[in-house]
């Protein structure tokens, strides 16, 4: 692992390269990496090539249910939701079952920045004053209960959210410092 120390180092010798490159280039255009593009000036507009977030994932770790197997919940009559597994960041949620006939309804712990399965509902049961975990670990088969209804999308980050695919990030002769590096390869723009 580079040390914070040898990062700054190396950012600041490749704004030094690129800035040697822009001026010995005059007028002309070139193309760099991104790492060597720190000190160089943007010819264009620079736009995102993609949204960001990529995919609606998961605000924090929690447990994922259908809103509308929420509705009527109380402190006096709580649904309970059967936990039936987990989803990870990285994991494919989308042959995940909504419900069983005549089932409880489900729930699945979710971890942060996992893709949220839009066919539940996309609500994250976190908040302790909502939500009570009978068991402190929770295993596929655990129960949770619900005693207040959720709203939809509740600690959800949507696609798109941070950056829409296409907004300008960078104006045209705007010259491009370190801090602008993550951004830049956030958006597709390594």
């Amino acid at each position: 692992m580079i040390s914070y120390q040898a990062a700054v180092q190396a950012i600041e010798e490749s704004g030094r390269r690129a800035l040697a490159r822009r001026e010995s280039a005059g007028n002309d255009f070139t193309r760099v990496d991104l790492l060597d593009s720190v000190g160089c000036y943007l010819s264009e507009d620079l736009c995102s090539a993609e949204d960001v977030p990529g995919f609606t994932n998961s605000a924090m770790d929690g447990f994922v249910v259908s809103a509308r197997s929420t509705v009527g919940a109380t402190r006096l009559a709580p649904i309970e939701f059967q936990v039936r597994g987990m989803i990870a960041a990285g994991d494919d949620p989308t042959k995940l079952p909504a419900s069983e006939e005549g089932a409880r309804p489900i729930a699945y712990e979710i971890m942060t920045g996992a893709t949220v399965p839009t066919h539940l509902g996309a609500n994250l049961l976190t908040d302790p004053a909502v939500v009570k975990v009978e068991n402190v670990k929770t295993r596929v088969g655990d129960v949770i209960t619900l005693s207040a209804p959720l709203q939809a999308w509740e600690n959800v980050r949507q696609r798109g959210t941070d950056v829409l695919r296409g907004s300008r990030l960078l104006p045209q002769n705007n010259r491009i410092r370190p801090e602008d590096l993550f951004t830049l390869a956030a958006t597709g723009n390594a």
